[in-house]
């Protein structure tokens, strides 16, 4: 929203993108935040509403020729085939969200994650696991316990295969 002085009025509550956080992740934690829709937050920033349901982290592969010019701004275009369709975008590291949730941070999904060829965190060394959205920032004991499952499948996973550094290619 514009103020009366002409300036744009900001959000009741910041929510920063976290380091490697994908744009994803970080729209959806800030539209979770404040309760409210990808089309309302657009309108209040001062933005064209119909970015909101459109794919943004493809840059213009994402979004119609005709409105180029409204996210020109936003983004860093990539090869459309670089990255994994928004509902293939939950895989994650089972052990980097339950330390986020042990130090109590929100969960989040890296930038590298979201690529078509990672399947490997490289902090921990594990394959990615699936994180069904309706797990994704739940903090209950349920999904404490599948993200424990989660991390221990992992881990059986990465001792069955040996991935090599070259398999892994960091």
């Amino acid at each position: 929203m514009i103020t009366e002085r002409g300036e744009l009025e900001p959000l009741a509550f910041r929510v920063r993108p976290l380091q490697n956080e994908c744009f994803d992740s970080w729209l959806h934690r800030l539209v979770a935040r404040h309760d409210t829709t990808r089309k309302a937050l657009f309108i209040h920033l001062g933005g064209d509403p119909r970015l909101a349901s459109y794919d943004l982290a493809r840059g213009k592969a994402g979004v119609p020729a005709h409105l180029h010019a409204a996210s020109d701004r936003l983004f860093v275009s990539l090869p459309t085939h670089w990255l994994l369709p928004p509902a293939l975008r939950r895989f994650g590291c089972a052990a980097c969200w339950r330390e986020a949730l042990a130090q109590n941070k929100p969960l989040c999904v890296s930038k590298e994650w979201i690529l078509c060829a990672s399947w490997w965190c490289h902090d921990h060394g594990l394959p990615l696991s699936f994180m069904p959205e309706s797990d994704a920032g739940s903090r209950s004991d349920a999904s404490v316990r599948k993200l424990a499952k989660l991390e221990v499948a992992a881990r059986e996973l990465a001792r069955s295969i040996r991935p090599t550094k070259r398999l892994i290619a960091a």
